[in-house]
């Protein structure tokens, strides 16, 4: 999933009338309810792409279904790819969290690294320590490794 998402282009007048509707004069009254910066209520209501969390928080607040109005081609190509399976099933995809499956199209590969582990893991004896920060895929990339490993054993 995107870390950005904006307001599909078609949706932003709908967007921009929900604010007085939900009781927010200003973009300032929206933004102090969130506890967000008012550049990024402006941001979202004018189309430009903001924090995916951000997003969900807003049309929460603004009672819009996030899954109608988001444009989730804003970082990569493959995004519209899984807009269109998405948009084809009539299911919208839910922001990965945890393990991510092997199938799944929001596991990004980090080739060099992921090489590197394979070489490794057939090796006796061999130590592969992963050190990531919290939500980089660390747990999803050991699973990969795993799954190499018990693929190549036979």
């Amino acid at each position: 999933m995107p870390r950005s998402v904006k307001v599909r282009s078609e949706f932003i007048s709908q967007v921009k009338s929900a604010l007085p509707r939900n009781g927010y004069i200003r973009q300032t009254d929206l933004a102090e309810y969130l506890q967000i910066s008012q550049s990024t209520i402006s941001s979202f209501l004018n189309g430009k792409p903001v924090d995916y969390l951000n997003f969900r928080e807003i049309c929460r607040a603004l009672s819009l279904e996030w899954q109608d109005i988001a444009d989730l081609t804003v970082e990569t190509g493959m995004l519209s790819v899984i807009r269109t399976i998405s948009d084809s099933n009539n299911e919208y995809l839910e922001h990965p969290s945890g393990l991510v499956p092997l199938n799944s199209p929001f596991y990004v590969k980090r080739i060099p690294i992921e090489e590197r582990c394979y070489e490794q893991i057939g090796k006796p004896g061999t130590l592969i320590r992963i050190k990531a920060p919290r939500q980089m895929g660390k747990t999803s990339l050991l699973t990969r490794i795993i799954n190499k490993s018990k693929s190549t054993r036979r």
